[in-house]
Parts: C-alpha cells; sequence; structure tokens
C-alpha cells in the first residue's frame, strides 16, 4: 500500500476535475462580461447621438429619394409660409370658377371625338379615377386613366409627365384630357440643367419659399398642357388638388391650385376648373368621421369624397369640353370600351 504511485497528471479523473473546475470559474465570469458589454453598447449609443449631426444623419440615408417621403418630411420640418395677401386673391378667383357657370344646363352639342382620358397622381390610379372614369363613360365618352403615385410637376427626376405624355393614346378622336396632380408638388421642384443654366446657378433644387419656384411652376402646367394640346387634344382641363385635412399641407396647396390655374390660363387649349368645396366638412371631425370624404391619410378621396367632387365639376367639366359624343349623345349607360391602365415604369429624366 505504501508503494503504491500517485495518479498521473494525464490521467482521465484528474483531467475532468480540471476542466470542471475550470468551467466553473468561467461560467461565474460569464455575467460581469456581460455587464461591461452592456454599459459599453449603451456609452456607443449615447456618444453618437450626442455628436451626430443633422447634415451627417443625412448622408446617412439612402440616396434613393421618393417624391412623396421627401414632402412630408419637409411639411413636418419647414416654417409655415405667410401667403395671406395672396389667399384674398386666390378666394375670389376660386369663387369665380365655382360659379362661372352655375345654373346653366350642360351643352347638348356634338363632339368630333369621344375619348376622354384622366391622367394624374395616385388619386387617378384610386378612387377619384375610377370614379371619373365610369361616370364619364355613363356620359359617353371612351374613358381611360393613367396614374402614378407620387408624381407631380415638381419631381421629373422621380417620374417625368413630360415624356410619359408621349406614351399615352392620344389621336384626333381624343375630346379632352383631365389632368389631376399636385398634392405631392409643395416641396422642392427639381431643376433640369437648361433651367439652372438659364438661371445661373449649380443647386439642382428650387426650394418651396424661393422667390422662382411660383415662376418655374406656372412655366411647367403651362408646358405639360401645351403638349398635349400640340398633339391633337382639343381641350386640357386642369383639375387643382382637392382640399386635404392635413392643415400643413392645406396652407401650401392654396399657391399650388393658384398656380394651376394660371398655367392652364396662359396655355393653347388649356382650363381649370376647380373642385374646392370641402374644407368645412373636413374640419368638423365628427361630421367626418360619420361620413368620410377622404382616406385616413388626409388627402387621398374616399368613393364618397371623389361622388361629391364630381357632382361639383361635373357642369363645368363638360362646358370646358363643348358637348357631348356626337355617335352617344344622350346614351345613360356606360360604355363597353371603357378601359383602365396606369403607369408602372417612369422614364428616364
Amino acid at each position: 500500500m505504501m508503494n503504491q504511485p500517485l495518479p498521473s497528471p494525464t490521467a482521465p479523473g484528474v483531467q475532468g476535475a480540471r476542466r470542471s473546475c475550470s468551467a466553473r470559474q468561467f461560467c461565474a465570469f460569464i455575467p460581469n462580461l456581460r455587464g461591461a458589454w452592456a454599459i459599453v453598447a449603451m456609452a456607443a449609443i449615447a456618444l453618437s447621438m450626442a455628436f451626430s449631426s443633422p447634415a451627417q444623419a443625412k448622408k446617412r440615408r439612402s440616396k434613393k429619394s421618393n417624391a412623396r417621403a421627401d414632402l412630408v418630411r419637409e411639411l413636418r420640418t419647414a416654417a409655415p409660409v405667410n401667403t395671406a395677401a395672396a389667399d384674398v386673391a386666390f378666394r375670389q378667383l376660386e369663387q369665380t370658377l365655382v360659379s362661372q357657370w352655375g345654373g346653366k344646363k350642360p351643352v347638348q352639342r356634338p363632339l368630333h371625338g369621344d375619348r376622354f382620358l384622366v391622367v394624374g397622381s395616385s388619386s387617378v390610379a384610386g378612387n377619384l379615377g375610377r370614379l371619373l372614369v365610369r361616370r364619364l363613360s355613363e356620359l359617353g365618352f371612351e374613358a381611360s386613366r393613367y396614374g402614378m403615385s407620387a408624381s407631380g410637376f415638381s419631381r421629373p427626376d422621380y417620374f417625368n409627365w413630360m415624356k410619359a405624355i408621349e406614351r399615352l393614346p392620344i389621336d384626333h378622336n381624343a375630346a379632352a384630357v383631365l389632368v389631376y396632380m399636385g398634392v405631392n408638388d409643395p416641396q422642392g421642384i427639381w431643376l433640369w440643367p437648361s433651367e439652372r443654366k438659364a438661371m445661373k446657378r449649380r443647386d439642382k433644387w428650387l426650394r418651396f419659399h424661393e422667390p422662382e419656384w411660383p415662376g418655374i411652376y406656372v412655366k411647367r402646367v403651362t408646358e405639360l398642357v401645351n403638349k398635349l394640346c400640340d398633339r391633337g387634344v382639343r381641350r386640357v382641363i386642369v383639375l387643382p388638388p382637392a382640399d386635404v385635412s392635413w392643415v400643413a399641407l392645406h396652407h401650401r396647396l392654396r399657391r399650388v391650385r393658384r398656380l394651376q390655374i394660371l398655367g392652364a390660363r396662359a396655355s393653347k387649349c388649356g382650363a381649370a376648373v376647380s373642385p374646392a368645396g370641402d374644407m368645412m366638412h373636413l374640419m368638423d371631425r365628427h361630421a367626418e368621421r360619420k361620413e368620410p370624404r377622404r382616406m385616413k391619410d388626409g388627402y387621398h378621396l374616399s368613393t364618397f369624397g371623389a361622388e361629391i367632387v364630381w357632382q361639383r365639376i361635373r357642369r363645368h367639366l363638360l362646358h370646358s369640353v363643348g358637348g357631348l359624343p356626337q355617335t352617344r349623345l344622350g346614351r345613360s349607360q356606360p360604355a363597353q370600351g371603357a378601359v383602365t391602365r396606369r403607369v408602372v415604369s417612369a422614364p428616364a429624366p
């Protein structure tokens, strides 16, 4: 018994004891390690929030911009624009447009064409566009619609309507084109290189508050309408944006409506019809909840709101167009050839 050798350090029992001891020590150290890493992570987050500037945060964003996202961001951060003097003149002009044909019946002289196109932004692709096509088809027009979400006059870098017009089915049979866009426009205008050269500026953005913004916007509206006129359309009707329940957007849209009317009047075959008249209802929260005229976002029209706009502009629209189709005069049933289409690809600016 006394001469029995001691166990070897490489014996299985001794190795297991050493491993179990090391494991217990490491497991006891893990909670302290986790706490240290949590403290380091919280300190790094606090430092990044303290020392990061808005310019650095803007650089970290993706370069791919969306017109509607830019509009929402600008409305939430920009200071209110004082347009009191211009609003008085616009309200007088708006009342003239609303009451211009009040009480008169739509003209009944036949037209040479029966095709009626409705083009514009996401509202044309939604409830307003669907209802306009249905009601125009009931009057005997061969109606179709072409809409692109978040598009307008301000952001040709996102979607270029001057290019898209070239793909529209417009010929000698086109009686009229209705243009409804502008809700996405109260933001900075993206300038073409030729516009930058004419203005002698390097910045490709023209901010909403800058004095050159109205002139560029009116010019773009007039150019779009004139291009449709040159393609053979007898009458182009500009429908300014309807009232919205978002107050910040509503104040900016007053300028957009006024400029669209001026741009249509300066064109070859353009006319403007005002859809305004819902603001008092939209401000009444109880009435808006009971019979909503806008979707939850506050600017897209519901089916009920689109029907109200149609009833408001119907007589004005027919007087601007000049009559009803010759082959379907007096027909009350929808036309079988009514087509609904949507522009899905944005051409290169």
